[in-house]
């Protein structure tokens, strides 16, 4: 586990370091006004922004259920090999901001299902049973979510501007995160003449406080990143999560963005005890990209 928190990070600083160096070289400057003299939005008005996207996890930990520890290994190219069995994804952000304050609300959802028969072992991350081998005919639905809603303050906001807004600013914020999991789970199996049927649906939710930090830098008026890390849980929901977040927005026009970048984030759930029992310790991490439109 220390491994991979190591080679995550260390992944999200190599492509900050990487787009700090590319980005500036590549750019362009920003159309201007559409009318001379139209006023430019500086620091201190109203800016909101609302993107569409979707996140690509992999998934790397341990769950508990049902009296038992099975471990999960999800990976990116898993991911790629069920895309047949993705349903639905989603990730969703909104953001306003004045001077140094700011709101958002950041949302990511997946649904996946998959049927099979005969043998074979089921690799989608479920709550009960975490991970099995399936001898018979099955389906399995697994769903996930996560969200947030925070307010940020700028500690700092540089004098120097870049489109009429501050190069660099950094701020702290602090918000809840918000975590869903639902498993459903049906099995018939026939041995001997005789068939047996295993259901279960499954779900759960819980609110984990944060705080944390982020950095905006702007090296030219097409290119904005952002370094994010949050802190959170403190025993109110989980006992400890954490989260980092880089990415890069490109603006296309005065209105419409791209975004792309990487987000991992570590769980550490427990809830009951005995054979009621549920640990969830987990990194979910993976690429993201977005449109988006700002005004």
């Amino acid at each position: 586990m220390k491994a991979l928190e190591i080679t995550a990070i260390t992944a999200l600083l190599c492509i900050g370091l990487l787009a700090t160096v590319v980005f500036p070289v590549v750019a362009q400057d920003v159309p201007g006004p559409d009318k001379p003299g139209e006023r430019v939005k500086g620091y201190d008005d109203w800016h909101f922004s609302f993107g569409l996207g979707g996140w690509a996890p992999a998934f790397q930990g341990s769950v508990t259920a049902a009296g038992r520890t099975a471990p999960v290994k999800f990976t990116l190219i898993d991911e790629l090999q069920v895309l047949d069995d993705i349903q639905s994804i989603i990730g969703g952000r909104f953001e306003a901001s004045k001077g140094p304050w700011g709101f958002l609300i950041d949302g990511f959802y997946v649904r996946m299902s998959e049927s099979v028969s005969g043998t074979k072992h089921v690799k989608i991350p479920i709550l009960d049973p975490p991970e099995f081998t399936v001898q018979g005919n099955a389906s399995v639905t697994g769903m996930y979510g996560v969200g947030e809603t925070a307010m940020s303050y700028d500690v700092y906001a540089s004098p120097c501007l870049v489109a009429n807004m501050p190069q660099l600013t950094v701020g702290v914020l602090g918000g809840v995160r918000e975590t869903y999991i639902r498993s459903i789970v049906g099995v018939e199996a026939t041995a001997l003449g005789v068939t047996k049927t295993f259901a279960s649906d499954k779900s759960l939710g819980w609110v984990d406080p944060f705080v944390g930090w982020r950095v905006l830098w702007r090296p030219c008026e097409k290119w904005l990143t952002s370094l994010k890390t949050e802190y959170g849980g403190f025993g109110v929901g989980s006992n400890f999560i954490f989260n980092i977040s880089l990415d890069a927005t490109y603006r296309i026009n005065k209105c419409l963005f791209a975004d792309f970048g990487l987000s991992a984030l570590y769980t550490d759930y427990e809830t009951g005890s005995g054979a009621d029992r549920f640990a969830y310790n987990m990194w979910s991490y993976g690429p993201f990209i977005g449109v988006g439109v700002e005004f």
